[in-house]
C-alpha cells in the first residue's frame, strides 16, 4: 500500500513524522528541565512581640524547620537598632528576614515626612 503512494507524498509523510518526533522530543526535554528546577519556597513565622530577647528566642526555636522570619511588631517598628539586631540574628542563624512597617500607622503618628 505504501508503494502506491506517490514519491512526493512519501517524502511529505516522512518529513512530518520526523518533524513531529523532534517537537515531541524537544517538549519532553524542556518539560524535564523545568521540573528539575528548584524555586525557593519560604515557610516562616511572624514575631509580634515587644523586645529583642523574645525575638531571638523565637528564632532559636524555629530555625530548624523554617527559613523565614518576619518582624511585625508595632512597639519595635520605630526602633531601628532593635530591627537591625533581630534581622542580623535571624540571618546569622540561616533565616531570611523581612520587617513589616505599617506606613499608615506611621503617618497617623506623625513619623512620616509629609512635605513631599
Amino acid at each position: 500500500m505504501f508503494a502506491e503512494v506517490p514519491l512526493m507524498m512519501r517524502r511529505a509523510i516522512s518529513f512530518l513524522t520526523i518533524w513531529i518526533s523532534v517537537i515531541l522530543l524537544a517538549a519532553f526535554v524542556v518539560n524535564r528541565a523545568l521540573l528539575t528546577q528548584q524555586k525557593p519556597f519560604y515557610v516562616g513565622v511572624t514575631f509580634r512581640g515587644d523586645n529583642t530577647q523574645d525575638a531571638k528566642l523565637l528564632v532559636d526555636r524555629v530555625k530548624n524547620y523554617t527559613n523565614l522570619f518576619v518582624l511585625q511588631s508595632g512597639p519595635l517598628m520605630d526602633n531601628t537598632t532593635a530591627v537591625l539586631e533581630i534581622g542580623d540574628y535571624a540571618v546569622s542563624n540561616g533565616l531570611h528576614f523581612a520587617a513589616y512597617f505599617n506606613t499608615l500607622n506611621a503617618a497617623a503618628n506623625g513619623h512620616m515626612d509629609r512635605t513631599g
